[in-house]
């Protein structure tokens, strides 16, 4: 059966009975299918076969594209010593669906601590800018529906000038059927959102600041009370002790105007 280079490409037919499965010459290829124009070496597996061993590409095999030649499909590709997963015509990344991943580095330091998992947004429309950053997500079933988002982490740029680039981790847990900003930490303050407030076993220690108070005017304040009896504490002793009290939440913001 005689096939050119283009019907090997759009006809099953004449590859299912040209081509024997295994790794194929071109030189092979074109002998076996009296194929004429150029072809690359191709490796073909077809249904119920096994491939044991090592399978080594040429150099001149950039990838191993899997069902297609388009966007609709991936394509297995390296780069040096790493694995990409591209979609089959190199326009981008595909999407990897996998039950268990598990991220390994082996090396001999025991007191370091390397990277086992990266996640990049890569903005090929220009460079990063305020509040560019990435999420991961966490999911489940509910009772009705699959897929279900559970807790967002993300990131983003405050500051996307490359000197002075500052960054947010921000945590979205699902309240109500909605994903919602409880938590907002950088390198000034841990910052709960939304109403959140911080506990201890469940009750609360730290709220929202509670407002409409102002310390005294005018006056010395005094936190010592240990050489103050309560029984002959004046009231200008217990005012400066006040004070100290109400000057303390004011600047750590438990309290204010």
């Amino acid at each position: 059966m005689a096939c050119d280079t283009a019907q090997l490409l759009q006809d099953a037919k004449c590859v299912l009975t040209c081509i024997p499965s295994g790794m194929i010459p071109a030189a092979s290829l074109a002998a076996l299918c009296n194929i004429t124009g150029t072809m690359s070496t191709v490796f073909v597996l077809k249904a119920g076969d096994t491939m044991s061993g090592s399978l080594v590409m040429p150099s001149s095999l950039t990838a191993i594209q899997m069902g297609g030649t388009t966007s609709s499909f991936p394509a297995l590709g390296n780069s040096g010593a790493g694995l990409n997963i591209r979609l089959a015509d190199n326009s981008n990344y595909a999407f990897v669906q996998a039950g268990f991943v598990q991220a390994n580095q082996v090396d001999a330091n025991n007191n370091t601590q390397p990277v086992g998992l990266e996640l990049y947004h890569d903005t090929t429309g220009g460079g990063g800018a305020v509040n560019g950053g990435v999420s991961l997500d966490f999911r489940a079933d509910s009772d009705t529906t699959d897929r279900q988002q559970q807790v967002r982490l993300s990131s983003l740029w405050t500051t996307a000038t490359h000197a002075t680039r500052t960054a947010d981790l921000r945590i979205f847990p699902t309240l109500n059927g909605t994903a919602t900003e409880a938590l907002r930490i950088n390198n000034v303050l841990i910052d709960a959102r939304s109403g959140a407030f911080f506990g201890v076993a469940g009750t609360q220690v730290v709220g929202a600041r509670n407002t409409g108070w102002a310390t005294f005017g005018a006056g010395a304040s005094n936190k010592n009370a240990g050489a103050l009896d309560t029984a002959t504490v004046t009231t200008a002793q217990l005012a400066q002790i006040v004070k100290a009290m109400m000057d303390m939440m004011i600047t750590h913001g438990l309290i204010g105007p």
